[in-house]
């Protein structure tokens, strides 16, 4: 099995790197980031939540389920990979919204926003 053959034909092959450690080929390499059907999730949501905290979710787009929040003033959506604002013009009650650190490429659709300050 150390010389990287197959010792019988139930055995994976395995190879043995340059400091003579056997290693699985198919564990070696980087991590690959999340696709955006794995990544971000809100979870359940308390519609009647008046303070909503979303960071770090790894969201990619805002969520049509929050847009659903009835009662939220506060909405944090910090540190996630969300590039478009959408699904936030029902949210009239919201007075702070944090969209820092995403990937934000313009800022729009917060007309109906009207008690944001």
């Amino acid at each position: 099995m150390g010389d990287g053959n197959l010792a019988d034909g139930n055995q994976e092959e395995v190879e043995k790197t340059e400091n003579g450690f056997v290693s699985d080929p198919e564990s070696v390499g980087p991590e690959e980031p999340p696709k955006a059907e794995e990544a971000g999730d809100v979870g359940e949501l308390d519609l009647d939540a008046e303070v909503v905290d979303l960071n770090h979710h790894k969201l990619v787009r805002i969520d049509e389920r929050i847009g659903q929040l009835r009662c939220v003033e506060v909405l944090t959506l910090r540190w996630n990979l969300i590039k478009k604002i959408e699904n936030l013009n029902t949210l009239t009650s919201l007075t702070e919204l944090e969209l820092y650190d995403n990937q934000l490429t313009e800022i729009e659709n917060l007309d109906g926003l009207v008690n944001l300050q």
